[in-house]
C-alpha cells in the first residue's frame, strides 16, 4: 500500500511517505520569508522522487483537515482534493485533535493509577485542547466528545468549549495541548492539579505517522469490507475527493476592506 499524509494545519509541515513496507518523513518549519505551509508541493515532490513513487502509484492521500490554522487547513485540503481529483486517488481527512490523540496515546498510560484493567489501558487516551480563540477552546475527551454543533459537516466529535469551563470536561490525568492553551490551561486548572499537560510544540515528533496510520486502519477496513481491487478508486463516498472538507469548527475569519 501506498499512502502520502501530510498535515499544514498545526505548528509545522509534517509529511509521511508509505512505499509498500518502507516508510520516509520530513518536518518543514516556518521561516523568516514564508509559513511552513508554503513548501507543501515542493516538499510532496521531493519526497515522492526521492523514493522513486509517482503521484498516480498512491492508494491513498490522508491530510489533517482541521481544526486549527485556517490558512492551513485551506492549503492542506485544497492540495489533498486537487491530487485526488486530477489522480483518481483515494482521499481522507482526519482531525487534528484525533491525531494528537494518537501520537501521546501512550503518555496517558504512564499516568494512570493501578487497579485499571488491560482494556481500559489499550482504550486510554489522552484528552486534547486546542485553543480555538474567542475565549474558546478546542476539546475532544478520550471517550469522544459530542459532535460539535457550530459544524454539522465537522464529523470530528469536538467541542467548543469557554475557557472558564474547561476543568469540567477533562476526563485523563494527561492532556495535550499547544503552545497557546498551555497557560490558560495552567491558570484555569490551579497550580496544584495532578493533571498532566503537554504541549506538543515543545516536543519533537512528526505527527504525520500518526495522521498516516489512522488514515491507513480506516481504508483498509474499507478495503477488506469492500474488497477493494489493488489500484481502484474507492468503493464509496467517504473517500471521494469531493467528500473531503476542511473541519473549521468556526467560521474563518473575514477581513473586511477599510
Amino acid at each position: 500500500m501506498n499512502i502520502l499524509a501530510f498535515d499544514t494545519t498545526l505548528n509545522k509541515t509534517y509529511i509521511a511517505l508509505l512505499k509498500g513496507n518502507s516508510l520516509d518523513t520530513k518536518v518543514i518549519e516556518s521561516d523568516e520569508k514564508n509559513y511552513h505551509s508554503a513548501y507543501l508541493i515542493s516538499a510532496i515532490k521531493n519526497i515522492t522522487e526521492k523514493n522513486g513513487l509517482k503521484l498516480q502509484e498512491l492508494d491513498l492521500i490522508a491530510v489533517n483537515n482541521g481544526p486549527g490554522s485556517f490558512t492551513g487547513i485551506r492549503v492542506g485540503v485544497t492540495v489533498a482534493k486537487t491530487l485526488s481529483k486530477e489522480l483518481g486517488v483515494n482521499a481522507f481527512g482526519v482531525s487534528s485533535l484525533d491525531i494528537l490523540q494518537e501520537a501521546y496515546k501512550d503518555a496517558v498510560l504512564k499516568t494512570q493509577k493501578t487497579g485499571i484493567t488491560d482494556a481500559a489501558l489499550n482504550s486510554a487516551k489522552p484528552d486534547v485542547i486546542l485553543d480555538a480563540r474567542k475565549e474558546l477552546f478546542y476539546f475532544k475527551n478520550s471517550k469522544n466528545a459530542v459532535n460539535c454543533p457550530y459544524n454539522s459537516e465537522s464529523k470530528g466529535n469536538i467541542d467548543l468549549v469557554p475557557y472558564t469551563e474547561i476543568q469540567n470536561y477533562i476526563t485523563q490525568n494527561v492532556v495535550i495541548c499547544d503552545a497557546s492553551s498551555f497557560s490558560k490551561l495552567k491558570s484555569a486548572l490551579g497550580e496544584h492539579s495532578e493533571i498532566n499537560i503537554i504541549n506538543f510544540e515543545e516536543d519533537d515528533i512528526n505527527l504525520a505517522l500518526s495522521l498516516l496510520n489512522l488514515a491507513k486502519e480506516v481504508f483498509q477496513g474499507a478495503a477488506d469490507n469492500f474488497k477493494i481491487p489493488e489500484g481502484q478508486n474507492a468503493p464509496n463516498e467517504d473517500f471521494a475527493w469531493y467528500t473531503l472538507k476542511p473541519r473549521y469548527i468556526q467560521p474563518p475569519p473575514i477581513h473586511k476592506k477599510q
